[in-house]
């Protein structure tokens, strides 16, 4: 367990990897850096990014001993890094991290726990204020986010064992983010599963991608027949995978049905 993360830390040596799975915030949001935080009620935590030159210099020049207990108060799940106020306004961490790696202000998105939070960092070199908050782009977020929880699982079981420890007053990260709306329907194909699988409360519901897409077309208030035109394959096909997604979510009626989609949060592959 580290306070700086030594230079074969797994923070480092498994960049590469998650700069793979996180190529598609980029190619079409414009988003160039994702940092994925795990941050533990004991005051240690785990760290992965695609951008390891900008930790590198910022554990190099001791960024991380400044204080922000801005971090531990956020009770939002959706937070702009502008927001973040650093101990006694310091803006020598913003500077470098703009000017040196052209990384500017972001979204932060956070999950909360029992015994830890997850943190998800997505930054950039422009941004457009207009659209931060826009609930379409912040749902493209956490598509790429349940994405990478799958594809970086092993990743992330592996850094669970090289914890990093927080100083004693809260660490500040900087980051930024930008948008690309347009492109949301490619980065979703980027973002393709073998299974999706939505939670609500203790309740489980795990979709295929053909299932997915049937239910999506349903919450757009298509009929099976425009269903099947937009997807290409036949009405008969579309009613058995919808009648598969009622036999999963145990409803008989539409309306049933939609309400529990809306609940599982599928909502979040409209586009």
């Amino acid at each position: 367990m580290n306070l700086a993360p030594r230079k074969r830390h797994i923070l480092y040596e498994s960049s590469r990897d998650i700069r793979d799975i996180a190529e598609p915030l980029e190619t079409y949001l414009g988003i160039k850096e994702f940092t994925y935080e795990k941050i533990y009620n004991n005051n240690f935590k785990i760290k992965l990014t695609n951008q390891p030159e900008w930790l590198s210099y910022f554990y190099e020049n001791d960024f991380h001993l400044f204080g922000d207990d801005t971090i531990d108060a956020l009770s939002s799940t959706v937070n702009l890094t502008s927001n973040l106020k650093i101990m006694n306004n310091d803006r020598s961490i913003f500077d470098p991290c703009r000017d040196l790696f052209g990384i500017g202000e972001g979204v932060l998105l956070i999950d909360f726990f029992d015994t830890y939070r997850e943190l998800y960092w997505f930054t950039s070199d422009h941004i457009d204020k207009r659209v931060m908050f826009c609930e379409k782009y912040i749902n493209l977020l956490k598509v790429f986010i349940k994405s990478f929880k799958e594809k970086a699982s092993k990743i992330i079981k592996r850094a669970e064992g090289d914890k990093i420890l927080r100083p004693a007053e809260n660490i500040y990260v900087p980051i930024s983010y930008e948008n690309a709306l347009e492109n949301s329907e490619d980065f979703l194909k980027a973002m393709s599963l073998k299974k999706y699988t939505f939670q609500k409360g203790g309740a489980t519901l795990s979709l295929t991608r053909r299932e997915l897409e049937c239910a999506v077309g349903l919450m757009k208030g298509k009929t099976a027949k425009e269903i099947a035109a937009t997807l290409a394959i036949s009405k008969r096909t579309i009613e058995k995978h919808i009648e598969n997604i009622k036999w999963k979510t145990e409803t008989s009626s539409k309306g049933d049905l939609m309400r529990l989609l809306w609940e599982f949060d599928v909502n979040i592959y409209l586009t």
